[in-house]
């Protein structure tokens, strides 16, 4: 619950502007969904940085996320569990359904060059009023819910751009 300095959950949480790189390739493997603050940056230019088998990211309630640069894949469904989302914050978490990345009541996202697939749910999902969501450049493959997003229609701000979309069968407008 208490997230060691040096740690990606430990970045992510901070309530300053950070831009999170890796100085190796590595496969992160989350117990639990990875909760951000606003103002992050996480690039994984420069190395090959994995998040993959257990749970994925959730931006929630924040603004001005950058995800950058990640293959993202085989994300599960966790959760009835204590995760910490700020320094000075933990709470229960419900179940999270397993998406790549989940996006809820969050603006000015964007999500580039990343490779995302085969998780639980869907690879990404941007529901109750998020905008301002940016995805590019990314390969989405070897899924049949790619994305999902559900906006009011006078809030609705959103761009796909050059994303790769392989072996898709379904993308749901809500």
């Amino acid at each position: 619950m208490n997230p060691k300095p040096g740690t990606l959950r430990h970045a992510v949480i901070q309530d300053r502007p950070l831009w999170i790189v890796f100085k190796r390739d590595m496969v992160i493997q989350l117990k639990q969904e990875l909760i951000m603050n606003s103002f992050k940056t996480i690039d994984g230019r420069g190395a090959n940085v994995h998040i993959a088998n257990g749970a994925c990211i959730t931006i929630q309630f924040v603004t001005n996320v950058i995800i950058h640069g990640l293959h993202i894949h085989d994300c599960v469904p966790t959760g009835n569990a204590m995760v910490r989302s700020s320094p000075t914050h933990f709470g229960w978490r419900t179940m999270a359904d397993g998406d790549a990345i989940s996006i809820f009541s969050s603006s000015h996202i964007w999500v580039d060059h990343n490779s995302l697939s085969h998780c639980a749910d869907g690879l990404v999902d941007a529901v109750l009023g998020s905008t301002a969501i940016t995805i590019s450049n990314n390969h989405f493959t070897h899924h049949n819910e790619v994305l999902s997003l559900y906006f009011p229609v006078s809030k609705c701000t959103f761009s796909l751009v050059e994303s790769w979309i392989k072996f898709v069968f379904l993308c749901k407008f809500r």
